[in-house]
Formats: C-alpha cells, sequence, structure tokens
C-alpha cells in the first residue's frame, strides 16, 4: 500500500513539472517523462522481487514452472512496450510508437512459441 502511495505522489510532483516545462521548455518533456518511469520503476523494484519470490515458491515444480514463466513474460513485455509506444505517440512520433508495438508483439510471441510447440506436441500424443 506504501508503494501506491508513493506512485501518486510521484505521478502528481512530476505533472506540475510536467506542465511548468512544457510552458517554457517542450523539448525537455520526453526526458522528465523517462525520468519519472524510471523513478516508478526503482519504487516497485522491491515489489516486483517479493512478486517473483512467491511465483518461485508457488511454481516451484519443473511442468509450472515451463508453463507459468512465459506467460509472466509476454505480460512484462507487453507492459514495457505499451509504455514505450504511449510515450513515442505522447512525443509525436507515431510511426515509431507503432513500430515498438510490432515489435513487441513479434518478441511476446518468440516467448510463446516453445509453450505452443509443447502444446501441439501432448495433443497430438493424446490423439
Amino acid at each position: 500500500m506504501d508503494v501506491i502511495f508513493k506512485i501518486i505522489l510521484i505521478a502528481i510532483i512530476s505533472m506540475i513539472i510536467l506542465g511548468i516545462i512544457k510552458e517554457h521548455i517542450p523539448e525537455y518533456t520526453i526526458v522528465v517523462v523517462i525520468a519519472v518511469i524510471t523513478l516508478i520503476i526503482i519504487v516497485i523494484l522491491p515489489a516486483i522481487g517479493d512478486f517473483i519470490e512467491v511465483a518461485e515458491r508457488m511454481f516451484g515444480k519443473a511442468e509450472s514452472h515451463t508453463l507459468i514463466w512465459p506467460v509472466l513474460k509476454v505480460l512484462a513485455i507487453s507492459t514495457v512496450m505499451k509504455i514505450l509506444s504511449d510515450m513515442c505517440v505522447d512525443s509525436g512520433e507515431r510511426s515509431i510508437g507503432h513500430i515498438v508495438e510490432i515489435v513487441g508483439v513479434v518478441c511476446a510471441l518468440t516467448v510463446v512459441v516453445p509453450l505452443v510447440m509443447s502444446l501441439v506436441e501432448s495433443a497430438g500424443r493424446l490423439i
């Protein structure tokens, strides 16, 4: 719960700073956005570490480990790529933002392909 309050405080302060910077030096807004995102990631790193530790305890078995980690990787990839894409679109570079989204989809598919192949092999053995 403490992390949520920190993120809310960071967001409020960053909105004020961005409002001031947009009026005087609009070119630096993307730098402030990247700094804010980095700060938020630093704040939530302990929570992510705790989540990974709990996930490893819950899914420590070999079968569930091979099934759950690709899903978590796809979730992380899609989140990061969505943030990057939105940053590009907000800074006026829509084409780069769309390319980042496409690259994120391709990366997510490459993570899931082994899982899909094992699913197809399992289905083939059942038939």
